[in-house]
């Protein structure tokens, strides 16, 4: 799973963005 430490990926943010 994402790791909070770790920076949202490409993927992560692309997510974000069509959830938004």
């Amino acid at each position: 799973m994402a790791q909070p430490s770790a920076p949202p990926t490409a993927t992560e943010i692309k997510s974000s963005a069509n959830k938004d």
